[in-house]
């Protein structure tokens, strides 16, 4: 197993293309490095732990700290306001939504950068949840199969498939097929998130904040355009359109997931609507909010720590004064958002 890692390459990219190498299929080498451990049972690119790693180094003949480079770790955490969990979604980076074996999605590929790649491999910056597109070929990022629709899983393919280019499902190549151009407000915003996420830290309203801080920021003004294109009647889609936010073209994701398992046309268009609100200036979103009628509880929801740059917004807002209604007996049928949402969460998990 003696192929190197590439610029950038994710671990489990370098091990299903050392496997294809080796004329094997991936599970069967990873079960010979790992026995009675299903890896791809878990998502090896948040890290396998020191000892594995060890494992891993003596057969490969490369050194742990570069697979332990390769995993993703240490990239989200400096992002993230808490610890990473062992189970359950990693803030900023995209979920696979692993099961027996089996993935919902989680990766994406640029087809331009394989086609004029010597060895096509899956980047480490493609699994973070800012990425839609690639800048050097000015083309969004492709998350699934052109041809069948089917999530790429690459540590599915079989030994004669040769290269991680090809679907697991049909064996359709990856790079055919049409990729729309890329969303010039979602990749200016995509290149300001990769200046935070290396440097450490971003700027708001003019204040320098720690790369954390700003994400939950970012992470802020995400929940509320979704709110806004759920209730587009609303006085926050109202602020956001004196905002500059192409408010008619906001949509709501169809299953309502976290932003990490949304695919990429959807987080094209969060972050499309994103750009002009870090854009505008304290004064611009102060005007806007009273303009709208905005009231403090709409920057406020359960369960979230508001950034402490809003504080002085909202001491500027006027509070909202709930009205008790008497509870009704019967219950509404579902509308029709409601069930295109549940079907879409069916589909995703079929």
């Amino acid at each position: 197993m003696a192929l190197p890692l590439l610029p950038d390459e994710l671990l489990s990219s370098w091990l299903v293309r050392s496997a294809l190498a080796q004329g094997c299929d991936p599970s069967v080498l990873t079960g010979a490095v790992w026995p009675r451990w299903r890896v791809w049972g878990l998502d090896v690119d948040r890290g396998v732990g020191a000892e594995r790693l060890s494992a891993l180094s003596r057969c490969a003949g490369l050194p742990a700290s570069a697979f332990e480079a390769a995993c993703l770790r240490r990239v989200v955490a400096p992002l993230n306001t808490g610890p990473l969990a062992e189970v359950g979604t990693w803030g900023w980076m995209l979920t696979l939504g692993a099961r027996q074996g089996r993935r919902h999605g989680g990766l994406q590929m640029c087809p331009d950068c394989w086609v004029t790649q010597a060895v096509p491999y899956y980047q480490m910056s493609w699994r973070l949840a800012w990425q839609t597109c690639c800048r050097t070929h000015g083309v969004r990022l492709r998350d699934r199969c052109p041809h069948c629709d089917a999530p790429l899983e690459p540590h599915r393919l079989e030994a004669i498939s040769g290269t991680l280019t090809l679907c697991a499902r049909c064996l359709g190549d990856l790079r055919i097929g049409e990729c729309p151009l890329w969303s010039e407000a979602a990749s200016t915003f995509q290149q300001e998130a990769d200046g935070v996420a290396l440097t450490g830290q971003g700027t708001f309203w003019g204040v320098t904040l720690e790369a954390r801080e700003w994400f939950a920021v970012v992470r802020r003004l995400l929940n509320l355009l979704r709110r806004a294109a759920k209730y587009p009647d609303s006085a926050v889609t109202a602020m956001f359109a004196a905002l500059e936010v192409p408010t008619a073209r906001l949509s709501s994701p169809a299953t309502g997931l976290p932003l990490e398992l949304l695919p990429v046309q959807e987080r094209e268009g969060l972050f499309t609507a994103l750009w002009p609100l870090l854009q505008a200036d304290q004064n611009q979103w102060l005007q806007a909010a009273l303009q709208a009628g905005v009231t403090r509880s709409a920057f406020l929801s359960r369960g979230e720590t508001l950034p402490l740059v809003w504080e002085s917004l909202l001491q500027a807002l006027p509070e909202h004064r709930r009205v008790r209604q008497s509870k009704s007996d019967s219950r509404p049928p579902k509308s029709r958002r409601a069930v295109t949402r549940l079907y879409a969460l069916l589909r995703r998990k079929i």
